[in-house]
């Protein structure tokens, strides 16, 4: 089995595909991938991977550069170098 499903697969949801997108970002965050690339990585057609992106954009994880590649927000980031165990 791949090291990534792909997110497409029937059994997996928009709910599942966005927390796996927002995974791998997290393991990698100075992961910097532009819609094709995005869709290569994960098995998405264009139209999907964009919304899905736009999701994670639109809930402050991710962040769109001028360059049209996406990355994990400066707060995503900062959150997880900053959290506070119990």
């Amino acid at each position: 089995m791949s090291m990534v499903r792909a997110v497409t697969d029937q059994r997996i949801g928009t709910r599942d595909a966005l927390r796996r997108i927002r995974g791998e970002y997290l393991e990698m965050p100075g992961l910097s991938l532009t819609v094709a690339q995005a869709g290569r990585f994960w098995s998405l057609d264009p139209q999907t991977c964009t919304n899905l992106l736009d999701a994670l954009v639109a809930g402050g994880v991710l962040a769109r550069t001028a360059n049209g590649s996406y990355i994990l927000a400066a707060s995503t980031l900062w959150e997880t170098n900053h959290r506070v165990e119990p």
